[in-house]
């Protein structure tokens, strides 16, 4: 599997790409951190040098932000803590061995820019003040939401090329991408399996065995089992045959 087939010259995955993104998330729970401390008490006043201290608290404390039961500051820091972890989690080509961790990863980057979205349009619409923290945030969000899109979109890619191959979500998930050598082992493994049995006298008939069996029902048994019947089971039958044609 190339980039190139799934919308992407380069590896989406690259750590040159992911660094910025776990940067990126880095900042936003220094920045959510920082109005989630305004929320719980811990801070008097939030610093604003575009707007004003007033300005930004009218945002923070606005009936929109105060009816979760937890600081909707609180929950922002939590969403970039987990945003950054995802984004350093993985190897550098987790788009085609971790497909779903990326899908994950895209969700919840999605829900960030979402969420980004409406705390602007209430800013401008429903509260009728400006925060300038809050817009960083937002800011920020909408980045990782437009440097994350390539990556998510080629994991999707290659989710639904599995499933097109039969590959259900979490045979793909444990395994990874199918690959010939892996389609080889499984060949190889049949094969082998194959031959034990070949060598099976249980499972086997000579073609002596064949050829001097003169018992038409040996013959019979053998003609129905289509010569897969056990050794034992076949000198038990010829046992029993003969103990019947002396007596």
């Amino acid at each position: 599997m190339t980039a190139a087939a799934f919308g992407t010259r380069d590896n989406p995955s690259r750590w040159a790409r992911r660094l910025p993104e776990a940067a990126l998330a880095t900042l936003g729970v220094i920045v959510a951190g920082y109005l989630a401390s305004y929320q719980l008490g811990i801070v008097h006043a939030v610093w604003d040098p575009l707007f004003g201290s007033a300005s930004s608290a009218s945002v923070v404390e606005s009936p929109l932000s105060r009816s979760l039961p937890v600081p909707d500051a609180a929950l922002g820091t939590l969403a970039y803590l987990v945003e950054a972890a995802l984004a350093l989690t993985g190897r550098a080509d987790r788009w085609i061995s971790q497909s779903w961790l990326v899908v994950v990863f895209g969700l919840v980057v999605a829900g960030l820019g979402v969420t980004a979205i409406g705390l602007v349009l209430i800013q401008a619409f429903v509260v009728h003040a400006w925060c300038s923290l809050c817009l960083t945030s937002a800011v920020i969000s909408l980045v990782m939401s437009a440097s994350a899109f390539p990556e998510v979109r080629a994991a999707v890619g290659v989710l639904a090329a599995r499933r097109a191959r039969s590959f259900g979500p979490l045979r793909s998930w444990c395994r990874g991408a199918p690959t010939p050598r892996w389609r080889r082992r499984r060949r190889r493994r049949r094969l082998r399996r194959r031959r034990r049995r070949s060598r099976d006298p249980r499972w086997t008939r000579s073609r002596t065995d064949a050829a001097t069996e003169t018992d038409a029902g040996t013959k019979r048994m053998r003609a129905t089992t289509r010569g897969r019947a056990p050794r034992a089971a076949v000198e038990r039958r010829q046992r029993a045959n003969r103990a019947r044609d002396t007596t």
